[in-house]
Protein backbone atom coordinates (compact mmCIF):
# COMPACT_ATOMS: atom_id res chain seq x y z
CA UNK A 1 0.00 0.00 0.00
CA UNK A 2 1.97 3.45 -1.35
CA UNK A 3 -0.57 5.71 -0.01
CA UNK A 4 0.47 9.08 2.27
CA UNK A 5 -2.96 9.15 4.41
CA UNK A 6 -3.10 8.45 8.24
CA UNK A 7 -5.17 4.85 8.54
CA UNK A 8 -7.43 4.91 11.39
CA UNK A 9 -9.29 1.76 11.80
CA UNK A 10 -9.18 -2.09 10.21
CA UNK A 11 -12.07 -4.88 10.85
CA UNK A 12 -10.80 -8.18 10.07
CA UNK A 13 -13.88 -10.03 8.57
CA UNK A 14 -11.91 -13.69 8.20
CA UNK A 15 -8.78 -15.45 8.18
CA UNK A 16 -6.65 -13.27 5.34
CA UNK A 17 -9.49 -11.04 4.59
CA UNK A 18 -9.69 -7.24 6.43
CA UNK A 19 -10.65 -3.42 5.77
CA UNK A 20 -9.03 -0.40 6.53
CA UNK A 21 -10.15 2.92 6.59
CA UNK A 22 -8.34 6.31 7.03
CA UNK A 23 -8.16 10.23 5.93
CA UNK A 24 -9.89 11.51 2.89
CA UNK A 25 -12.22 8.79 2.64
CA UNK A 26 -9.50 6.20 2.12
CA UNK A 27 -11.17 2.43 2.05
CA UNK A 28 -8.76 -0.36 1.33
CA UNK A 29 -9.48 -4.44 1.44
CA UNK A 30 -7.11 -7.30 1.43
CA UNK A 31 -7.82 -10.96 0.80
CA UNK A 32 -4.32 -12.50 0.97
CA UNK A 33 -3.47 -11.39 4.28
CA UNK A 34 -2.55 -8.06 3.80
CA UNK A 35 0.36 -9.19 1.05
CA UNK A 36 -1.76 -6.70 -1.38
CA UNK A 37 -4.65 -4.15 -0.98
CA UNK A 38 -7.09 -2.86 -3.46
CA UNK A 39 -8.41 0.79 -2.73
CA UNK A 40 -11.98 1.05 -2.58
CA UNK A 41 -14.00 3.87 -3.80
CA UNK A 42 -16.02 5.18 -0.36
CA UNK A 43 -17.75 8.06 -2.66
CA UNK A 44 -16.55 10.64 0.52
CA UNK A 45 -13.68 12.87 0.71
CA UNK A 46 -13.77 12.67 4.90
CA UNK A 47 -11.70 11.17 7.11
CA UNK A 48 -13.34 8.03 8.24
CA UNK A 49 -12.60 7.15 11.67
CA UNK A 50 -14.31 3.76 12.13
CA UNK A 51 -14.91 0.60 9.90
CA UNK A 52 -16.72 -2.59 11.15
CA UNK A 53 -17.79 -5.89 9.26
CA UNK A 54 -19.97 -8.38 10.08
CA UNK A 55 -19.37 -10.50 7.30
CA UNK A 56 -17.55 -11.03 3.83
CA UNK A 57 -20.11 -8.13 2.57
CA UNK A 58 -21.64 -5.91 5.47
CA UNK A 59 -19.52 -3.52 6.54
CA UNK A 60 -20.37 0.44 8.24
CA UNK A 61 -18.09 2.94 8.04
CA UNK A 62 -17.73 5.92 10.04
CA UNK A 63 -16.19 9.59 9.88
CA UNK A 64 -16.71 13.74 10.19
CA UNK A 65 -19.37 15.21 10.01
CA UNK A 66 -21.51 12.28 11.55
CA UNK A 67 -21.01 10.60 8.38
CA UNK A 68 -22.19 6.88 8.31
CA UNK A 69 -21.68 4.99 5.41
CA UNK A 70 -22.68 1.33 4.42
CA UNK A 71 -21.66 -1.59 1.77
CA UNK A 72 -23.36 -4.48 1.42
CA UNK A 73 -20.87 -5.62 -1.19
CA UNK A 74 -17.78 -6.20 0.46
CA UNK A 75 -16.83 -2.17 -0.05
CA UNK A 76 -17.05 -1.81 -3.81
CA UNK A 77 -19.90 0.20 -3.27
CA UNK A 78 -20.98 2.55 -0.29
CA UNK A 79 -24.59 4.47 0.65
CA UNK A 80 -24.54 7.34 3.09
CA UNK A 81 -26.56 6.69 5.62
CA UNK A 82 -26.33 9.37 8.38
CA UNK A 83 -23.94 12.74 7.71
CA UNK A 84 -23.11 15.31 5.51
CA UNK A 85 -20.70 14.47 3.09
CA UNK A 86 -20.03 18.34 2.18
CA UNK A 87 -16.52 19.84 2.27
CA UNK A 88 -17.29 23.04 4.21
CA UNK A 89 -14.09 25.95 4.40
CA UNK A 90 -12.59 25.77 7.93
CA UNK A 91 -13.90 28.81 7.76
CA UNK A 92 -17.23 26.89 8.43
CA UNK A 93 -16.59 24.38 10.85
CA UNK A 94 -17.02 25.49 14.64
CA UNK A 95 -17.22 24.49 18.20
CA UNK A 96 -21.42 24.49 17.18
CA UNK A 97 -20.70 22.72 14.32
CA UNK A 98 -19.48 19.71 16.20
CA UNK A 99 -22.86 19.55 18.39
CA UNK A 100 -24.93 19.31 15.06
CA UNK A 101 -22.93 16.90 13.40
CA UNK A 102 -20.24 15.59 15.72
CA UNK A 103 -17.51 13.02 14.66
CA UNK A 104 -18.35 9.45 15.00
CA UNK A 105 -15.20 7.12 16.07
CA UNK A 106 -16.58 3.61 16.18
CA UNK A 107 -19.78 1.68 15.39
CA UNK A 108 -20.74 -2.46 15.58
CA UNK A 109 -24.10 -4.04 14.71
CA UNK A 110 -25.10 -7.48 16.07
CA UNK A 111 -28.40 -8.83 14.45
CA UNK A 112 -31.02 -5.77 14.37
CA UNK A 113 -29.03 -3.69 17.22
CA UNK A 114 -26.42 -0.89 16.25
CA UNK A 115 -24.39 1.63 17.83
CA UNK A 116 -22.48 3.99 16.70
CA UNK A 117 -20.35 6.58 19.04
CA UNK A 118 -18.16 9.90 18.72
CA UNK A 119 -17.09 13.18 20.17
CA UNK A 120 -19.48 15.49 22.60
CA UNK A 121 -20.82 12.06 23.96
CA UNK A 122 -22.75 11.67 20.92
CA UNK A 123 -24.49 8.20 20.36
CA UNK A 124 -26.79 6.72 17.50
CA UNK A 125 -28.40 3.71 17.52
CA UNK A 126 -29.88 1.49 14.71
CA UNK A 127 -32.57 -1.15 15.22
CA UNK A 128 -33.23 -2.44 11.65
CA UNK A 129 -30.14 -4.06 11.89
CA UNK A 130 -28.08 -1.24 10.32
CA UNK A 131 -30.43 0.39 8.03
CA UNK A 132 -31.25 3.19 9.57
CA UNK A 133 -29.90 5.81 12.71
CA UNK A 134 -31.15 7.77 14.91
CA UNK A 135 -29.38 10.03 17.12
CA UNK A 136 -29.81 9.56 20.88
CA UNK A 137 -30.23 13.00 23.13
CA UNK A 138 -27.60 13.62 25.19
CA UNK A 139 -27.73 12.49 28.64
CA UNK A 140 -26.34 15.43 31.14
CA UNK A 141 -23.95 12.51 32.36
CA UNK A 142 -22.59 12.32 28.88
CA UNK A 143 -22.57 15.86 28.15
CA UNK A 144 -18.77 16.81 26.50
CA UNK A 145 -17.03 13.44 27.29
CA UNK A 146 -15.95 11.66 23.28
CA UNK A 147 -16.37 8.02 23.04
CA UNK A 148 -13.68 6.27 21.28
CA UNK A 149 -14.31 3.01 20.86
CA UNK A 150 -17.35 0.18 21.45
CA UNK A 151 -17.72 -3.19 20.96
CA UNK A 152 -21.43 -5.12 21.35
CA UNK A 153 -21.63 -8.21 23.22
CA UNK A 154 -24.24 -9.88 21.15
CA UNK A 155 -27.62 -7.86 19.89
CA UNK A 156 -28.45 -6.88 23.56
CA UNK A 157 -25.35 -5.59 25.68
CA UNK A 158 -22.31 -4.13 24.91
CA UNK A 159 -19.92 -1.90 26.28
CA UNK A 160 -18.68 2.33 24.88
CA UNK A 161 -15.85 3.73 26.24
CA UNK A 162 -14.18 7.29 26.20
CA UNK A 163 -12.46 10.66 27.68
CA UNK A 164 -12.17 10.83 31.09
CA UNK A 165 -13.06 7.42 31.97
CA UNK A 166 -16.11 7.26 30.90
CA UNK A 167 -18.24 3.98 30.80
CA UNK A 168 -21.73 3.22 29.19
CA UNK A 169 -23.14 -0.13 29.52
CA UNK A 170 -25.69 -1.41 26.68
CA UNK A 171 -28.50 -4.06 28.69
CA UNK A 172 -31.19 -5.07 26.81
CA UNK A 173 -30.96 -3.42 24.25
CA UNK A 174 -30.88 0.02 26.31
CA UNK A 175 -27.91 2.13 26.53
CA UNK A 176 -27.23 3.49 30.29
CA UNK A 177 -25.27 5.63 31.88
CA UNK A 178 -22.86 3.82 34.61
CA UNK A 179 -19.58 5.05 35.26
CA UNK A 180 -17.67 8.30 35.13
CA UNK A 181 -13.98 7.03 36.05
CA UNK A 182 -11.42 9.49 37.02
Amino acid sequence: MDEDVILNSVSVIGPGVAMIVGEVGSVFRTEDGGVSWTRLVSGVDKTLFGVRCIDSNRCWAVGIDALILRSDDAGASWRVLNGSVAVRALSQVGFGQAFENPSIYSIDVVGEFGVAAGEIGSMFVSRDGGNTWKRLDASKNWAAPWFRDLELIDSRSGIVVGARGRRVMIREGRIEFDAEGD
